[in-house]
């Protein structure tokens, strides 16, 4: 029976499947996954929180061994760690705790000096080392940062505490207000097309002003360039006769000044004269037209009403009679200067009654 369950085939298949897992088997740890040859190493670090015995040991960010011993010693750890020493240790590494997280478990980093050629020995430690601080201890400063900064209790008078009252204070019912300019600016925000058209034609203008001056600029630059003698001259002759002028006033005010002094009142009762014949011209005139029209008929007046024997003297108003009347009046009134063309007009009203 034993014969014909080995010479079945179920069982020589069964045979054959293990065989050839067991040849893969091998071959994989032998040609792919060679046995790993370590090298041990140790070093003194301030603590190990949270490092841990089979935990990773780190070259350059890439994993070349495990933790295999932690030994507190003193105020120090002993750490023994096992490394491939197809990656030996340089002899003036460094080695530090590091993690990803602050909750995670902390790998112990190994970090190589300045000489990587050189290998440690390993029957010394790593003295060069640094753990990062616990989040206890990072709690506890920071507790103890604040009450440096906020003190102890509500009395303190310390600047910070200060400067938030007085900030406090200070935004107390503001509230609303601001609440409102963030509106206001949400709003802007919102529809801000009319000021977006505003710049646009701030930006057009400012295009069509570029444009004109480039278009003009042979202009603009003749003008700029005959400018100066422009100055030059207005400098040398307009600003110096100017100078003359003004030289003038200070010896004409005085003279004017004292004219006014001695004969100020006679001039003012002449001038307070003038005002009923400037008031009899501006009658019925409305345009200077019609004052420059009256003008010479004042002035034939004004002749009329001098006379050269005597000066100055009111003679009546005279008239243009026909040639036989007015003959017959000069031979009536005896005148050897009697103008028959131009005759008183007291001698006609006066001869037509009889009178002389």
């Amino acid at each position: 029976m034993l014969r014909r369950l080995v010479s079945s085939r179920g069982f020589v298949s069964v045979v054959a499947t293990g065989t050839v897992a067991i040849l893969a088997a091998a071959l994989y740890l032998l040609v792919l996954r060679p046995p790993v040859t370590t090298k041990a190493y140790c070093a003194m670090l301030p603590d190990t929180i949270g490092l841990y015995v089979g935990n990773h040991v780190t070259l350059r960010g890439m994993s070349v061994g495990e933790v295999t011993a932690i030994d507190p010693q003193g105020e120090a750890v002993r750490v023994d760690f096992a490394v491939d020493e197809r990656h030996p240790v340089p002899a003036d590494a460094a080695a530090v705790t590091v993690s990803d997280t602050i909750v995670a478990d902390r790998e112990l980093a190994v970090l190589p000096g300045g000489d990587p050629a050189g290998q440690r020995d390993a029957n010394g430690c790593i003295t060069r080392t640094l753990t990062p601080k616990s989040i206890t201890q990072t709690l506890d400063a920071v507790a103890g940062l604040a009450r440096q900064t906020l003190g102890t209790d509500s009395g303190t008078g310390d600047a910070l505490r200060r400067g938030l009252a007085a900030l406090d204070t200070a935004t107390a019912g503001t509230g609303p207000d601001i609440n409102t300019g963030i509106a206001d600016l949400a709003a802007l925000l919102d529809s801000p097309d009319a000021a977006i058209a505003h710049l646009g034609g701030i930006l057009d203008s400012l295009a069509a002003i570029s444009g004109s001056v480039a278009d003009r600029w042979g202009d603009i630059r003749l003008m700029l360039t005959r400018l100066a003698t422009v100055l030059d001259q207005v400098n040398n002759e307009l600003f110096s006769r100017t100078v003359e002028i003004i030289d003038g006033f200070q010896r004409v005010l005085p003279m004017l000044n004292e004219i006014t002094t001695l004969f100020g009142d006679p001039i003012f009762r002449v001038l307070d004269a003038t005002v009923p014949l400037v008031r009899l011209i501006r009658v019925n005139v409305d345009t200077l037209r019609d004052i420059a029209v009256r003008v010479p008929v004042l002035a034939a007046a004004a002749t009329t009403a001098t006379d050269p024997a005597r000066g100055v003297d009111y003679l009546g108003p005279r008239v243009a009679l026909p040639p036989e009347l007015a003959a017959e009046l000069c031979a009536l009134d005896g005148d050897p200067q009697c103008d028959p063309a131009r005759i008183p007009l007291s001698r006609v009203v006066f001869g037509l009654a009889g009178g002389r």
